[in-house]
């Protein structure tokens, strides 16, 4: 087509020029300058063509570097996200939150901070630092072929704090009297005319920060806040429920309990028995599962847990012979417990002759757990001993043995049980509660400082008397009915595998799960 223009312009040319008598070599010229233009034109189409393709090229290299930025900061994510899962930072003890969020802090300085990826189109690097309040920044910067775009978030979090400054947790009543609490409280009012009633009666000294309820409040039931009472007090109508868990104690072992290993049959337990009142445990074996003693004793020993083990080395302890008659007691003498480790004893209580279900079956104890560790409150002393007691054979399910501690007794350790119910004396008690007993009196509270905290979610617990106790109580209703005094002190013990503590589910102001979000997203 181009030729043909041309061949018709140098002929149209060369026909005008005919007149002209000096007009050779026109066509040649013209033809020249023809393809000069169009080669001009040629070189700026190839021209553009190349800058496109090479503008395509940087914006695909720019676009590639965004992705690989963003890629950089999802790895991070997803690092952070593990890590947060495989430590505990979904349900924080409020003892253990600065310590946590120090180890957080550190994580995100020494581990994320100048973390590196090559990825597929290219590379990325973290940048991140420590803000305010549980607030990070999160930097990536991705490099593709020398081009490096960066983006930047805020990441926050908001954990849970296990069990929540909580001095009571009720399913029902919580009825101070003229008893003093310090601390918050919660009840679910269930069931429907349970009432919160909180009368200090010219008491000064009660200080609830905080009162939480189900809004609309059940039927009957009313919440109410009277007398002289100090400190100031946040009435929560919460749109909140409370998780209450049962639990199971571990498997009660005999001592006629066998297990065949390598075609060897053996006892599962194996018996230890005093010397000058003090128990020695043995290595165990293969398969074999703790040890066994016929009788509780009703003297004074020691059971010496010897130094080869560590301060979270485990002994299992099991009680052959435990039976109590109606209208009975069960003495039981003093207890050591030295050496390194914990020590488990588990016991059954079984009943001897059949009455009716209003017979008393007490089970006394007198537990002097290694006296040097009644000014301490370190969870690893407290833990340090475990009794473990369940209802045995005989009882009916209306039937309920009570677990009794008398006067000037000392007991430093923790009590784990489930269908028996608990009556305390006036002596000195340092240490965990779970029990699924429907009661729990304690009728003289003088010298009970504690820690002692309380998880009985079936119980009314009953404070009769004038005292002090430091800790906090998990319970079905609380009655101060004569003056005691309860002082929110939170558990950082460890919690037997077993139980899992009531948590707030539901609405503000208590954090629910963990708040993991990114603000600010920006290329910077």
């Amino acid at each position: 087509m181009i030729l043909r223009w041309i061949y018709i312009i140098v002929l149209k040319g060369r026909d005008r020029m005919k007149p002209f008598k000096n007009n050779k070599g026109v066509a040649l010229v013209t033809v020249v300058l023809i393809f000069l233009v169009l080669v001009i034109l040629l070189a700026g189409v190839m021209f553009a063509s190349v800058t496109n393709q090479k503008n395509a090229v940087v914006s695909k290299e720019h676009t590639s570097a965004y992705y690989v930025a963003e890629s950089g900061l999802n790895v991070s994510v997803e690092k952070l996200r593990s890590y947060l899962v495989t430590n505990g930072y979904s349900s924080i003890p409020m003892g253990q939150y600065t310590t946590k969020m120090e180890l957080l802090d550190d994580f995100i300085t020494d581990d994320l901070n100048g973390d590196t990826g090559v990825l597929v189109q290219g590379s990325y690097l973290i940048q991140a630092s420590v803000g305010t309040s549980n607030t990070y920044i999160l930097r990536s910067s991705g490099t593709v072929n020398g081009i490096t775009r960066t983006l930047e978030g805020t990441f926050s979090f908001d954990p849970i704090l296990e069990n929540k400054a909580k001095a009571i947790i009720a399913k029902g009543n919580i009825d101070s009297k003229n008893g003093t609490i310090v601390g918050p409280i919660a009840s679910l009012l269930s069931p429907a005319g349970s009432d919160i009633a909180i009368t200090c009666n010219g008491s000064s000294s009660t200080n609830i920060s905080e009162i939480f309820y189900p809004m609309p409040l059940p039927s009957g039931s009313t919440v109410s806040v009277g007398g002289n009472c100090g400190g100031a007090k946040a009435v929560y109508d919460a749109d909140e429920t409370i998780i209450f868990h049962d639990f199971s104690l571990p498997t009660f072992y005999k001592s006629t309990d066998t297990v065949v290993v390598d075609g060897v049959t053996k006892n599962v337990l194996v018996k230890i028995t005093p010397t000058a009142s003090k128990y020695t445990f043995p290595a165990l074996t293969s398969g074999q599962q703790g040890y066994y003693i016929d009788n509780l004793p009703n003297s004074s020993v020691t059971f010496d847990l010897g130094t080869s083990g560590t301060s979270n080395t485990v002994y299992n302890l099991f009680v052959s012979n435990v039976s109590v008659a109606s209208n009975t007691n069960l003495g039981v003498g003093a207890i050591n417990v030295i050496g390194n480790g914990k020590l488990k004893m588990h016991i059954i209580i079984n009943k001897t002759n059949y009455v009716n279900a209003n017979s008393s079956y007490q089970f006394t104890w007198n537990a002097n757990i290694n006296q040097s560790l009644l000014t301490s409150t370190n969870p690893e002393d407290i833990s340090k001993f475990q009794l473990i007691i369940k209802r045995g054979t005989g009882f009916t399910s209306s039937e309920y043995p009570t677990f009794s501690i008398g006067n000037s007794n000392i007991f430093v350790g923790s009590l784990m049980m489930d269908y028996v119910n608990l009556s305390f004396g006036n002596f000195d008690f340092k240490g965990f509660i779970a029990s699924l007993g429907k009661s729990f009196t304690i009728t003289s509270t003088s010298n009970i400082t504690g820690p002692m905290w309380v998880y009985a979610p079936y119980a009314n617990v009953s404070l009769s008397s004038n005292g002090v106790i430091n800790g906090s109580i998990i319970s079905n209703s609380v009655d101060f009915a004569s003056g005691a005094t309860l002082k929110y002190m939170q558990y950082l013990g460890p919690l037997p595998p077993e139980l899992t503590l009531p948590l707030f589910i539901g609405g503000a102001p208590v954090p629910v799960g963990i708040t993991f979000k990114f603000t600010n997203f920006k290329e910077v």
